[in-house]
């Protein structure tokens, strides 16, 4: 059985033991395996350089899968975007490693 089918519930967490929060997602659950963050710096990001960011997350997927250590993946505006000044313009093969993906605004 799917655990997304069912009611999350959590207790209440205070703000500052948060990574991130949002009223929209698709799936939940718990994750328990999960020991690194690869996020992209939203106060470091340059739009025009976007490719260049898709590279460095690309190095650390490769790591990171090799290891055999799934990760959380946090980055600015659209993952797989297209358009790289809406996001960071990967394929699936260079985030395949990610459990867990979060879209932050800029």
């Amino acid at each position: 059985m799917s655990k997304e089918s069912d009611p999350l519930e959590l207790e209440d967490v205070s703000k500052n033991r948060l990574i991130c929060r949002s009223t929209q997602v698709l799936g939940h659950g718990v994750s328990d395996d999960i020991y690194d963050i690869v996020a992209v710096d939203v106060d470091r990001f340059e739009r025009a350089k976007s490719q260049e960011a898709a590279l460095e997350v690309t190095r650390f997927n490769e790591k990171l899968l090799a290891e055999q250590r799934p990760y959380l993946l946090i980055g600015v505006g659209r993952w797989g975007s297209l358009d790289p000044w809406l996001g960071i313009p990967v394929t699936w093969e260079q985030i395949s490693g990610a459990k867990v993906i979060v879209e932050a605004g800029f």
